[in-house]
């Protein structure tokens, strides 16, 4: 994603200067190209939405990464949709929106690819668990009766979660908690 952002500024900014400083011209798109952008918003939305919603069930950081690449979609269609309505409606220096536009989507582009990034470095690195989903873990631990003892508990974050909060029908918590057979 961030290498995508990177490639999509440098295009606009390749374009801008050209405009800019080459007197390079934009071409007129044809209105098939706005169906075009108006269809690729609309279902890029409803999958981002579906994916989104999908990756909060599952608690899946690829497929939040996922949906957040839908996302981008999304704007980056806006940016088209913006592009091309300047360049048929408006006059012809008005079509430098586009890669104006292009390149802002880029940011959050590259912006959404860090956000992104840290929390998929964390779960590969094994991170633990929050304080709080350790403390109820704690609790649980306490609660059952087969277990005598335990210490140094350590969690690691995963897209598993437990089916319910008794732990009994586990085989092993850790190497560090002692059962009674």
């Amino acid at each position: 994603m961030i290498v995508l952002g990177a490639s999509l500024l440098a295009n606009s900014a390749e374009t801008i200067i050209g405009v800019f400083y080459r007197e390079e011209t934009i071409l007129h798109p044809e209105k098939f190209a706005l169906i075009i952008a108006i269809i690729s918003i609309l279902s890029k939305f409803i999958v981002f939405r579906y994916t989104k919603k999908e990756s909060r069930v599952l608690k899946s950081s690829g497929l939040r990464a996922k949906a957040y690449d839908h996302g981008n979609d999304v704007f980056t269609s806006l940016a088209v949709l913006i592009g091309i309505c300047a360049a048929m409606f408006l006059d012809n220096r008005w079509a430098i929106l586009e890669p104006v536009a292009a390149a802002l989507v880029s940011i959050i582009i590259i912006y959404t690819g860090i956000k992104l990034l840290i929390p998929a470095f964390e779960e590969l690195l094994e991170k633990s668990l929050p304080r709080e989903v350790e403390d109820q873990i704690h609790a649980l631990l306490l609660e059952e009766k087969k277990i005598l003892n335990y210490h140094r508990l350590r969690t690691v974050a995963s897209a598993v979660a437990m089916p319910s909060k008794s732990i009994s029908g586990y085989t092993a918590i850790s190497p560090f908690a002692r059962r009674m057979t």
